[in-house]
């Protein structure tokens, strides 16, 4: 266990500090089923991480905020 913790805080000496990130963020994940060669079937997994922008009343009346940037 001290080997571990000695790695962890000289770890955390050489790194410099992880940058903040977005105050909204969207993550979303989904899986299906798709036909490949041969007759037979595979599943497939799709992520689509985004950054949540917050309504602006100019643009959305009813007050619907707005994913931006999907990855």
């Amino acid at each position: 266990m001290a080997v571990q913790t000695a790695a962890v805080e000289q770890i955390e000496r050489a790194l410099p500090a992880a940058p903040a990130g977005v105050e909204r963020q969207l993550l979303s994940v989904d899986g299906a089923f798709v036909p490949v060669l041969g007759g037979e079937w595979t599943e497939v997994k799709t992520l689509c991480l985004g950054r949540i922008q917050p309504p602006d009343a100019a643009e959305s009346p009813l007050g619907r905020a707005r994913c931006i940037r999907s990855t």
